[in-house]
C-alpha cells in the first residue's frame, strides 16, 4: 500500500497559499474547547453537547462511539463546518472556524475536509471515475489531471479496473471504496466518516477500516470515524464515547 500512497501524493491537485496556509497545528488538527449544542423542540430544549473538549492529531485514526441519538453526528457536523456550536471554540488547522464567514467555512469543506457517508451518496448517471472527479471539478482542476488522479485513487482503494463501472452495478463494499476515493480527491488533511461500515458485510467492513487507518498512518491524515460497529475497533488509535452530552476517552 505504501507505494500506492506515494504515487497518489505525486499527482495531488495544487491549491493556492491562501487555501493551504503553512501548518501551525502539528500538535492538533482539530481542537475543541467547551463545545455546546442544544436543539429546541417546542418548549423543550435538549442539550446534546455539554462542554465537549477534544484534540485530534495528524497521522491518527480516531473512533467516536455512543448510543443512537446522543449527538455523534452533531459533533461530526460541527467539526466538519456544517453546523455551528452554541458555545465554545472549534479550531481546525490552527484557526477558530466559529469566527469564519459561511463562504470561508465552505472553502474549508471543499479543500481540506473529506466526508464519507453511510449511504455513499454517489451520483446517479456517473460511473466510478466520474464520481471521484466531481470534487476536483469544483476546484477547477483540469479534466486531464482530474481523470488521472481519479484513476490513481480508485487503484489506491483496490478498484483499478472499475473506473467505467456504474455504481448501481457494484457491491456495497465497492461503492464505499468509490466514496473513499472521492473523499480523497482534493487531498484533504481531515477525513470525517459517519458510520462507514454500517452497510458492509463482515469481510468488507474491516477491509475499509484497515484502508482508512493505513491512509492516516502513511499520509499523515487525521481520520475521525463515528461508528457502532464492534468489528472494527481494532483499527482505531484512540476511541472516545459520547454519552449524556459529555465525551470520555475509552482507549
Amino acid at each position: 500500500m505504501t507505494s500506492r500512497v506515494q504515487h497518489q501524493q505525486a499527482s495531488k491537485p495544487t491549491t493556492s497559499p491562501a487555501q493551504r496556509p503553512g501548518p501551525a497545528y502539528e500538535d492538533a488538527v482539530v481542537r475543541l474547547r467547551a463545545v455546546r449544542k442544544a436543539y429546541r423542540r417546542g418548549t423543550h430544549v435538549e442539550e446534546v453537547l455539554r462542554g465537549v473538549d477534544l484534540q485530534l492529531r495528524p497521522a491518527a485514526c480516531y473512533y467516536l462511539l455512543g448510543p443512537s441519538g446522543c449527538g455523534k453526528t452533531t459533533l461530526l457536523s460541527i467539526i466538519g463546518c456544517i453546523l455551528r456550536p452554541d458555545g465554545g471554540s472549534v479550531e481546525l488547522f490552527g484557526q477558530d472556524v466559529t469566527r469564519l464567514a459561511e463562504e470561508q467555512r465552505a472553502a474549508l469543506r471543499r479543500t481540506r475536509i473529506g466526508f464519507i457517508f453511510q449511504k455513499f451518496h454517489l451520483l446517479r448517471g456517473l460511473n466510478a471515475v466520474q464520481n471521484v472527479i466531481v470534487p476536483m471539478t469544483l476546484l477547477g482542476v483540469s479534466e486531464r489531471l482530474a481523470h488521472r488522479r481519479a484513476e490513481e485513487l480508485l487503484e489506491l482503494v483496490g478498484l483499478k479496473d472499475y473506473g467505467n463501472h456504474d455504481p448501481r452495478m457494484m457491491s456495497v463494499g465497492q461503492c464505499q471504496r468509490v466514496a473513499i476515493a472521492r473523499a480523497l480527491a482534493n487531498d484533504p488533511e481531515l477525513i470525517l466518516a459517519d458510520e462507514p461500515t454500517a452497510s458492509l458485510d463482515a469481510e468488507s467492513g474491516p477491509q475499509i477500516m484497515a484502508l482508512l487507518r493505513d491512509l492516516a498512518h502513511e499520509t499523515g491524515k487525521t481520520v475521525l470515524v463515528v461508528t457502532h460497529d464492534a468489528r472494527i475497533l481494532e483499527f482505531a488509535d484512540e476511541i472516545y464515547e459520547l454519552r449524556n452530552g459529555t465525551l470520555a476517552r475509552l482507549r
